[in-house]
């Protein structure tokens, strides 16, 4: 019985994709290297090494990401039913999303470097663009993946023949599937990101 039980998750895991797979191993080694960082800076707020305030511009970053991975969750249904002109919406606004994104983590910048909050002279600062910095280079990677599948949608949507092989190609699921899951990534590891910010700077 136990034996069972236990093979059961296995062969799950044997089942999936090895770029799944990749992806998944991708996503806990960086979610470690949010986690120390995270870990660094709530020990400089303790120790008292700097300041830094968290950017008016943060929250409408998070509203923004919120928004992107509802998005991303619709992709999955989209391509299950062949609706080719709502996925390419759908990977549109992403995009528009992702976009909006880098802007405001842009002026969130400003705002803390207007503040006096410095790379050099505050441990704090450092930590904090470290932290939204890895994570915006991290939206920058989901960015070149979505125009790609963009790219692609918009080849669908001019040649039915290419829809109908793409939407029955496993391996093209599976990248959609890919696109969604590091977005959602994306989503929780900013949310971790700024509500231990909020609470803690």
């Amino acid at each position: 019985m136990a034996r069972s039980s236990v093979s059961g998750p296995l062969q799950k895991l044997e089942k999936l994709h090895p770029h799944l797979m990749l992806l998944y191993s991708a996503i806990m080694g960086s979610s470690l290297l949010f986690f120390f960082l995270l870990l660094s800076l709530v020990m400089s707020l303790v120790r008292g090494l700097g300041h830094a305030v968290v950017p008016k511009f943060f929250v409408l970053s998070t509203l923004v990401i919120l928004v992107a991975s509802w998005l991303a969750s619709r992709l999955g249904p989209n391509f299950a039913r062949d609706q080719v002109q709502a996925l390419r919406q759908n990977l549109q606004w992403l995009l528009v999303c992702g976009v909006l994104f880098t802007l405001s983590q842009g002026l969130g910048w400003y705002e803390m470097f207007g503040d006096g909050v410095k790379l050099t002279k505050n441990n704090t600062g450092t930590l904090l663009y470290a932290l939204s910095g890895l994570h915006l280079l991290h939206l920058l990677g989901g960015l070149a993946f979505n125009w790609a599948q963009l790219r692609q949608a918009h080849r669908m949507a001019a040649d039915p023949v290419k829809a109908l092989l793409v939407f029955s190609s496993q391996y093209e699921r599976t990248k959609m599937k890919m696109l969604a899951v590091y977005w959602h990534f994306l989503d929780a590891a900013w949310l971790v990101i700024f509500l231990i910010l909020l609470f803690t700077l």
